[in-house]
């Protein structure tokens, strides 16, 4: 499994606030409202969890994805992650890998 950070993931609930420091205690995680998809080198992918990571600032997603055991090795595998809501589809942008042995 590995660990992706990134913005952009839409309205979460709860709503987060500017500049607020999510809690370590895990009290004030947000999800986003759009369903989380993955693939890898084109492979579907489980998403494991999406939402804001402990003591990190509103705005900053984690998304927990597992690796599909007949994806490629390699230092550069594609993998793309897919934000869809009614009538909104989003991913991320092209070019985004990650290293897989």
């Amino acid at each position: 499994m590995i660990a992706l950070y990134l913005t952009g993931e839409g309205p979460t609930a709860p709503q987060g606030v500017d500049g607020a420091i999510t809690s370590s205690d895990g009290s004030q995680l947000k999800h986003p409202l759009a369903k989380v998809t993955a693939t890898v080198d084109g492979i579907p992918a489980t998403v494991y969890y999406a939402g804001s990571a402990h003591g990190i600032v509103n705005g900053i997603s984690q998304i927990n994805v597992v690796i599909p055991p007949n994806a490629p090795s390699g230092p550069n595998v594609p993998i793309l992650l897919i934000f869809t809501t009614s009538g909104y589809t989003a991913g991320t942008q092209p070019g985004v890998t990650v290293a897989v042995d």
